[in-house]
């Protein structure tokens, strides 16, 4: 988990968004080429992950497809207890599976990429 703190703290912005950093970091710490999407492409990063491995359970690595409603809109990448992802307003953050559920995201899937 220590790579978490090479992220922690990096900006958000339009172009890098939760995609882009759960993208980097798919790239720069596990090794896996996953293209990055544009900012509102969540149709098409779902069609892609057609072809990734779905776990019941978060894995170290796994992308984590996250949304306060039914149909996901946001992601991550699970490291440890929590996840890794990117919002707006604070940039890249690690938050706690407990502290997420308690902000109102639901972990819909967790998928590795291959």
């Amino acid at each position: 988990m220590s790579w978490v703190n090479d992220y922690v703290g990096r900006r958000y912005t339009p172009a890098h968004n939760c995609y882009f950093w759960a993208a980097h970091i798919q790239l720069h710490v596990f090794r896996r080429a996953v293209p990055l999407m544009q900012p509102d492409s969540v149709a098409a990063m779902l069609r892609q992950a057609r072809r990734w491995q779905a776990v019941q359970q978060p894995v170290e690595g796994a992308v984590a497809f996250m949304s306060h409603a039914d149909h996901p809109h946001h992601v991550g990448v699970v490291a440890a207890a929590g996840i890794v992802h990117a919002l707006e307003d604070w940039g890249v953050v690690y938050e706690s599976f407990s502290r997420l559920r308690q902000a109102g995201w639901r972990l819909l899937k967790f998928k590795v990429p291959k």
